[in-house]
């Protein structure tokens, strides 16, 4: 299990400065902060941190040193139902993981600090690779379904064909496209964590890298 140590400690509460430097504790969303204040551009440039938003969670990403965690906040500090806390239950996500046995398929999360009454998490730093990961789903709809299409003639409607399914790929067949080099227990078993945990949303820019081996990233659904 991976360990937040006093060096990446050290970095993650600079990050959580520089933010309250530039006011981010001042508003309570945080795309009005980053519309009225800070500027993505002009907060990365002198800062070293960069900015990504997911539909629910920002994530700062320390770009100057090698930290080997990212911090996550939800979008919205203010959260009145505890569903609607995305972080939160995401790292929830990640302890039942951890008891289930499945935790070597997800980038670890835990809740770090709040800070001015706003939660932060820190998650595991893996190495983003989209098109790596849609290959990887568009070759398993392929190599599944394409003699279903073996009776269309034309080659260019047969693609379409495949790509329609390619598009609308269940969560369930990108995790047997994405994991396919692990043995099919395991595989099921994150099915099956999935399903029961109600996770959803598992496009192909919610998985990364850890090593060679692929990792879930956002798994907190919606």
């Amino acid at each position: 299990m991976k360990v937040l140590d006093a060096y990446n400690r050290e970095i993650l509460d600079g990050m959580i400065e520089k933010l309250d430097e530039y006011g981010f504790f001042d508003y309570s969303d945080a795309t009005t902060w980053d519309f009225e204040c800070a500027g993505k551009a002009d907060f990365t440039f002198h800062t070293g941190i960069n900015i990504e938003y997911g539909c629910t969670k920002i994530v700062f990403i320390d770009c100057d040193n090698d930290c080997e965690w990212v911090l996550k906040t939800n979008i919205k500090s203010d959260i009145q139902n505890e569903y609607y806390d995305y972080c939160r239950k995401e790292a929830d996500n990640f302890k039942i993981a951890c008891e289930t046995h499945v935790d070597d398929y997800f980038a670890a999360c835990y809740f770090y600090k709040e800070v001015y009454g706003r939660e932060f998490y820190v998650q595991e730093l893996v190495n983003i690779d989209e098109e790596s990961f849609s290959s990887s789903c568009y070759d398993y709809v392929s190599s599944r379904y394409s003699k279903d299409y073996e009776y269309i003639e034309d080659e260019d409607e047969r693609n379409d064909r495949i790509n329609e399914i390619f598009y609308d790929m269940a969560d369930e067949d990108r995790i047997y496209a994405i994991f396919c080099d692990i043995p099919t227990e395991k595989i099921t078993a994150i099915v099956d964590f999935i399903d029961g945990m109600g996770i959803n949303d598992l496009h192909t820019g919610n998985f990364g890298y850890r090593g060679d081996q692929p990792v879930i990233l956002d798994y907190s659904g919606f």
